[in-house]
């Protein structure tokens, strides 16, 4: 039961994340959300952590972050940016390679 709640939780967070990253693209985003995506996005990859990236442990900054920041900015974004971004980010070739984070293909 847990594992189907993990992988629900994934899914939403890989659409809501790849929804961000093509709203990047747009112009209509507003400076903000620009600006905490990448942020956002940086702290994710960066090495330097509050928390070192000790192997489970580690994440859990991460984890905690990305669960928090996501729907954030995805509710800051305009209503037509949002729609188009969702459209586009369905319709990438990026996302049906990466799409549920090697958790069952498709978000």
């Amino acid at each position: 039961m847990w594992m189907l709640r993990l992988r629900r939780f994934v899914r939403v967070m890989s659409k809501g994340g790849w929804m961000l990253l093509w709203a990047l693209r747009d112009a209509r985003t507003p400076l903000l959300v620009k600006l905490g995506t990448v942020a956002v996005l940086a702290y994710v990859i960066s090495p330097v952590d509050l928390v070192p990236d000790l192997p489970i442990l580690g994440w859990f900054d991460d984890a905690a972050l990305l669960m928090v920041a996501i729907p954030f900015l995805l509710d800051r974004l305009p209503a037509a940016v949002r729609t188009q971004a969702q459209a586009a980010s369905e319709r990438s070739k990026l996302r049906r390679w990466f799409g549920g984070a090697g958790l069952g293909g498709r978000a």
